[in-house]
């Protein structure tokens, strides 16, 4: 996903169909200052979320991923 310069970007990840969320995270192509994770967070049984701040002064790509489990 794409994250412009001066906003405020969420990305959502799913697990598959029978399985169940257990962690997660992100990673972004650029470091440094401006680049501003506000949370990570389980967003549902099912998917893992994370809100951050892009104020680095270019356009930035964010990868996000879900841990799943077997739901049973």
């Amino acid at each position: 996903m794409s994250c412009a310069n001066d906003n405020l970007c969420q990305v959502t990840v799913n697990c598959p169909p029978g399985k169940v969320v257990t962690g997660g995270g992100i990673r972004s192509n650029t470091l440094g200052n401006g680049l501003v994770l506000m949370d990570t967070f389980p967003a549902s049984d099912t998917s893992w979320r994370a809100n951050l701040e892009n104020d680095t002064g270019v356009t930035i790509t964010i990868t996000a991923w879900a841990v799943c489990a077997n739901a049973t």
